[in-house]
């Protein structure tokens, strides 16, 4: 048996040797240099997360508008019911909806005590979030956020193997929240149905049928294919540089007008039916690795076999 006092010690050391295993003890930068003093692993993930956000970026391509008008377009309907003033009504029920169990922001304040003191911060914050949808201007305060640091892998060597994970406070959660709930009525009127991403309903696993059903002749000598596995899209080919080229340019226009790219550390090129040349060619032009089946695609393997 063991004394209450002892439960407590070991409890106690439990936590800490937990708490010692999430620190980071060491990093590597962009040149590869091993970085051990904390300051150091700091500064390596600041410019890390500075180089992709911290800058403003170059003139931004206009989408093409003959493009626009035979896709999925807003109505006047549509335009009017966004443009609806918000009211103290959403701003309370978005409130009292958030779960009390998300992590409070960098003031440690969570959805718990907002709901518990509604009565008395009522009035500030619902006049500090209607404000925001009146000016468009957001308090610096409200937009900071802590950024937790979960690893990709077992054993992560540089900034990129980590995924951050943004704590913000709950004026800002709300803030989110309320327009979320907005878009939700529009969106399901201009997301086209092959499309997965924002749709209450829909599943990834339709995509994985209609990759595996264009994978079913893919590995035939005779038919020369490329296809492209690509962070943002994912293209599917005749082998030959003309259309890679093509495939490159839209993604190019894609980036420019957007500011998002393509992840190399991510992408890949597969080919069959091309001689050696060919396939080096291929890659030489486009910078990704050569990828090989089966591979991972939305998190489960993908392969042309059956």
């Amino acid at each position: 048996m063991r004394a209450v006092g002892e439960d407590v010690t070991l409890d106690i050391n439990a936590k800490f040797l937990k708490r010692l295993q999430r620190v980071i003890t060491q990093i590597q930068d962009d040149h590869a240099n091993v970085k051990n003093e904390s300051e150091e692993i700091t500064d390596v993930f600041v410019n890390f997360y500075k180089d992709l956000l911290g800058h403003g970026e170059g003139p931004i391509s206009r989408a093409v508008r003959s493009i626009l008008q035979h896709g999925q377009i807003l109505t006047e309907e549509h335009q009017i019911k966004l443009l609806q003033p918000y009211t103290s009504i959403e701003v309370k029920k978005v409130m009292f909806i958030i779960d009390i169990n998300k992590n409070p922001g960098p003031d440690s304040y969570g959805s718990e005590f907002f709901k518990a003191a509604w009565e008395i911060i009522s009035s500030d914050i619902t006049e500090a979030i209607l404000e925001f949808f009146s000016n468009g201007q957001l308090l610096q305060q409200v937009n900071a956020t802590m950024i937790a640091l979960i690893p990709k892998v077992e054993t992560p060597l540089n900034a990129s193997q980590y995924r951050p994970i943004s704590c913000f406070n709950m004026v800002y959660k709300c803030t989110t929240k309320i327009i979320c709930n907005r878009l939700k009525e529009i969106i399901p009127n201009i997301v086209a149905e092959n499309q997965t991403a924002f749709m209450q309903g829909r599943t990834m696993m339709q995509n994985m049928l209609i990759c595996h059903d264009i994978l079913r002749h893919y590995n035939r000598k005779t038919l020369p294919s490329c296809m492209m596995k690509i962070d943002l899209r994912k293209a599917y080919d005749m082998g030959h540089l003309s259309s890679v080229r093509r495939v490159l340019e839209a993604l190019n226009h894609f980036s420019s007008a957007t500011g998002l790219i393509a992840n190399l550390d991510k992408s890949s090129i597969f080919v069959a039916g091309v001689d050696l040349a060919t396939r080096n060619l291929l890659k030489e032009y486009t910078w990704f690795s050569l990828g090989e089946f089966p591979t991972r695609y939305l998190g489960l393997p993908l392969s042309y076999k059956k």
